[in-house]
């Protein structure tokens, strides 16, 4: 597409669509919503049930069952993280298997340490901290990867969209173009696309670069709508256009204008959001390194005392 760090090629469009097969295959099918709709129905019998009676004896039997098997699960959550920015791990098997085990386990292992706590929070301060990081860690995934992903995606496609009316919806040679080259706002257009796509690798800086960016694309508007009456006016004189023609030509040429700009906005509205996202997701990781030393003393806490 011509502008750094997207392009558009057979093989990136074919690398996508297999990414988007995926996606729906193993996130929004309906396997995985009805796995979710079955731990909501668990979660909503549990909430009943424990209301007036404790349903396990957390100490013992299943209870103690119930909080080693959910501790467990949570802490093979963290070896997703691992699997995947550690290519020393490829014998341990695909990325696909362990996306699946960290969904899975995931959801599975805050359900069971629920039940451990009778669906209590406990007076004891270690406990409220350890059942507070169980929630919250499945809620930043579930987040950053339905949210996230949703917005890589839209990203994605914004960025297809203004590539092709970068090349693709060219005005041709006709008067539009002739308008368009006249009042020279296509180098200042292409300046701001070229902005809008450029990526970032810090998601702050790039929060910032791209805020920016969506505002200059703003302001542009009056400078550019002035620089087409110009060129509409120089142009028009030249061709000798009715009143009529030369408003039929403003309206052309005004309406694809605003067109790239509404394609340059988008672009920096969802890298924006990408940006945020991205950066609210890395409370994830930290989350479960809490919730590992938290339930740690928390077996220690409950064994010795």
């Amino acid at each position: 597409m011509g502008a750094p760090g997207t392009k558009v090629g057979g093989k990136e469009a074919a690398l996508v669509n297999i990414d988007n097969q995926m996606y729906s295959a193993y996130v929004t099918g309906p396997g995985t919503w009805l796995f979710f709709l079955a731990v909501l129905a668990v979660l909503f019998w549990g909430t009943k049930a424990t209301l007036e009676t404790p349903l396990v004896i957390s100490a013992r039997g299943l209870g103690y069952a119930l909080g080693v098997a959910g501790g467990g699960g949570m802490f093979l959550t963290a070896l997703y993280s691992l699997r995947k920015r550690s290519s020393a791990l490829r014998w341990a098997g695909p990325n696909r298997f362990w996306f699946q085990a960290h969904m899975v386990l995931g959801l599975l292992g805050p359900v069971a340490i629920l039940y451990h706590a009778n669906f209590r929070i406990s007076r004891d301060l270690n406990s409220r901290v350890a059942i507070l990081a169980t929630l919250i860690i499945p809620v930043a995934g579930f987040i950053g990867r339905y949210v996230y992903t949703g917005i890589h995606r839209g990203l994605f496609n914004r960025r297809v969209t203004l590539g092709f009316l970068q090349k693709e919806d060219s005005p041709g040679a006709g008067d539009l173009s002739a308008i368009l080259e006249s009042s020279k706002v296509l180098p200042r257009l292409a300046a701001l696309e070229q902005s809008a796509m450029i990526t970032r690798d810090d998601p702050s800086h790039g929060i910032l670069h791209f805020v920016l960016a969506g505002a200059r694309t703003r302001l542009a508007w009056l400078a550019l709508a002035n620089q087409l009456k110009l060129g509409l006016d120089e142009l028009s004189g030249v061709k000798g256009w009715s009143a009529q023609e030369r408003d039929a030509q403003g309206n052309a040429a005004r309406r694809y204008v605003r067109d790239r700009q509404i394609a340059i906005l988008r672009v920096c509205r969802y890298s924006v959001l990408e940006c945020v996202f991205s950066l609210w997701h890395l409370f994830h990781i930290p989350f479960i390194i809490l919730l590992v030393l938290v339930t740690l003393l928390h077996v220690v806490a409950v064994h010795i005392f």
